[in-house]
């Protein structure tokens, strides 16, 4: 007797074993059990049979209400157990042949959300299907929220999108994360319908993000990682060269502040040709496939360094008077750019906004082309710029003598930009003296 693939389930005060076992080392003729089991682990009743003599092994999800365990099973099955019960059904919808034999179950209001590779199904608790599917990607996550439900795309960025109760109607996608290797593990069901929590990692480690709904209004733009304070204290930025270059990343849709960082070094100002120099070595050792590197300015403190890309390209910041790379990033097919300069950045918990702006003694505006999947543009660059220079960041720089901001457009994936993927970068520079 060969065993392989199990799985566990609540049910009432106890709980739902599942397991699937062959007679043969091949896992050539495969049967799917269940046991019910006690609070204390000790088995209720009489093992049941789920399924018998499959080609291949395999076991479906399981999903549970406290109450009933359904279990996904292949053909379009479903087995629904309770404390004393067995039934069998099968997914009823004019598309059922479009189910493969990976089907994952997940309790939604008064049936259950049923995803087969690409596509998402609403079945009610009996198991039909109200309508035909929506596609997704496929490496998704679907829960309830609200009345509605949320879909998740669980790999690059994170990407969160909302149903209606109809699967119909949706809303403008959410990133959570900014990093290209975020992972979500799992879709969390809250205290209630109006929240869930999302168990992701990225490039900091694990984290927990909550979504939920609300009847508030949107505040204004920037607001949600940058509260407005009358009058907010100056923060240090924890440069202590000098020549510092503070950087602020903003999310192109919303002026959400993302994260931020500071770099420095000795006054050694550099030519262009020097400049070019510098970016062409790092955008080599950190981008090797990007073509050639020309180079703007400089302007506002900063040589801009850029390589357009075909499938590859890349953007370095250079300090004027530093010849430090403030800050840098790869372009490439498949929104897999990132930044590899700085090497670390901070959260955003300490910063706030007030009503006065720093006033920066030289200011440039870099490219500002990107435009939503309808066309229309979002935050402009001009107001990334405002809420940059409004910040208790820019008030810090300011109290340190004149400053320079220098304010362009990130967009780390190549062909036409994602705005989803878009970020405002604000570069703050300064020469001090210690």
């Amino acid at each position: 007797m060969h065993a392989t693939r199990c799985d566990v389930a609540a049910l009432g005060e106890g709980f739902v074993l599942l397991w699937q076992q062959s007679l043969d080392a091949g896992m050539k003729d495969v049967s799917t059990f269940a046991q019910r089991i006690e609070r204390d682990g000790s088995p209720k009743g009489e093992r049941l049979t789920l399924d018998e003599h499959a080609s291949s092994p395999w076991l479906g999800s399981a999903a549970s209400d406290g109450e009933r365990v359904a279990v996904a099973l292949r053909d379009h099955k479903l087995a629904f157990i309770t404390e004393h019960d067995l039934v069998l059904g099968s997914f009823e919808s004019s598309a059922a042949a479009s189910f493969d034999s990976t089907v994952s179950l997940t309790v939604a209001h008064d049936g259950y959300l049923a995803r087969a590779g690409s596509q998402l199904w609403l079945l009610d608790s009996d198991g039909r299907a109200h309508s035909e599917p929506i596609a997704l990607r496929y490496a998704a996550f679907a829960a309830a929220l609200g009345p509605g439900y949320l879909t998740l795309d669980r790999e690059q960025y994170l990407v969160a999108t909302s149903f209606d109760a109809a699967l119909r109607g949706k809303s403008e996608p959410l990133g959570l994360s900014t990093d290209p290797s975020a992972y979500a593990r799992a879709l969390l069901a809250g205290a209630s319908e109006q929240v869930t929590y999302v168990a992701y990692r990225d490039e900091s480690g694990p984290k927990l993000a909550t979504l939920g709904c609300s009847d508030r209004s949107p505040g204004p733009l920037g607001s949600y990682a940058c509260p407005e304070q009358a009058a907010p204290a100056p923060l240090g930025d924890g440069c202590d060269e000098e020549v510092c270059h503070v950087i602020l990343r903003f999310d192109y849709q919303t002026l959400e502040l993302r994260r931020w960082a500071s770099a420095g070094g000795p006054k050694q100002p550099v030519t262009s040709e020097r400049a070019l120099a510098t970016a062409q070595e790092n955008i080599k050792a950190n981008a090797p496939y990007s073509r050639s590197v020309s180079l703007e300015g400089p302007n506002a403190g900063l040589y801009f360094a850029y390589a357009s890309p075909r499938d590859f390209g890349a953007f370095a910041l250079i300090g004027a008077d530093s010849g430090v790379i403030a800050a840098a990033g790869s372009i490439s097919w498949g929104a897999n750019g990132r930044y590899w300069a700085p090497t670390s950045w901070r959260e955003y918990a300490d910063i706030a906004c007030g009503d006065t702006a720093a006033e920066p003694a030289q200011t440039f505006i870099g490219k500002n082309e990107c435009l939503s999947r309808e066309g229309k543009p979002h935050a402009d660059i001009n107001a990334a710029l405002d809420t940059a220079l409004r910040t208790n960041i820019a008030a810090g720089v300011a109290a340190r003598g004149p400053f320079s901001a220098y304010a362009f457009l990130y967009t780390p994936i190549t062909g036409p930009c994602d705005p989803l993927r878009a970020e405002y970068v604000v570069v703050l520079s300064q020469t001090r003296s210690l």
